[in-house]
């Protein structure tokens, strides 16, 4: 489904789907008041427990970070680390989180 350019995306980053009554309150709220003031905006979450979120509020929900380590030890028995994915793959990373993102208006 190709996404209306038209049609405004709201993107709510935190610490949801955890279990905190505080933070889940304060995502309902902004749920909420979004659905009412704005009813046709395209709602997406990320947020520490996706799956969680996704599932208790209907909306889509991706994870804050990657499944894998950003960084990794080099060998067991070394203590320099080096980074676990390739330095010239992060502007693309950054790319998908701004288009994920939406434009934010200051």
């Amino acid at each position: 489904m190709k996404p209306d350019p038209k049609r405004q995306r709201i993107a709510l980053f935190g610490n949801f789907g955890t279990g905190n009554l505080g933070n889940e309150a304060t995502l309902q709220a902004m749920l909420y008041n979004l659905r009412r003031y704005l009813p046709n905006a395209e709602l997406s979450c990320i947020c520490m427990r996706p799956e969680n979120t996704a599932s208790e509020h209907n909306i889509s929900a991706v994870p804050i970070r990657a499944r894998i380590p950003i960084w990794k030890k080099s060998s067991e028995s070394s203590n320099e680390a080096e980074p676990a994915v390739e330095p010239n793959r992060w502007p693309k990373a950054l790319a998908k989180l701004r288009r994920a993102c939406g434009h934010i208006n200051g």
